[in-house]
């Protein structure tokens, strides 16, 4: 049986914690929950917040995408695609598209 030693606890969602992500150089992560809620964090070991999104529904998928550099691409259970974009100093813009089913 493996061990595994608790490093770190995230508590600033309210449901579970079903991904995290990482940007490319480590300087951030993210978080996303059954709770809706996307929260951006520093990557210095400290878990210090940068922002947060609250979204109406679950996020059921999450990545960094590093060819547009600090963008947030996540997919929510209605097929809504939400893009989150930061600069180097955590200027936010966000977005939302909208998925046609059966695609």
């Amino acid at each position: 049986m493996v061990q595994y030693i608790l490093q770190k606890t995230l508590t600033k969602h309210s449901n579970s914690i079903n991904a995290l992500a990482f940007i490319y150089d480590g300087s951030l992560f993210v978080s996303r929950a059954d709770d809706g809620l996307i929260i951006i964090f520093k990557g210095n070991g400290h878990g210090e917040k940068v922002c947060h999104f609250q979204m109406k529904v679950p996020i059921t998928a999450l990545l960094w995408c590093s060819c547009f550099g600090y963008t947030i691409i996540a997919g929510d259970v209605c097929g809504d695609v939400h893009t989150i974009c930061l600069n180097n100093s955590t200027n936010v813009s966000a977005s939302r598209v909208s998925v046609p089913t059966g695609i």
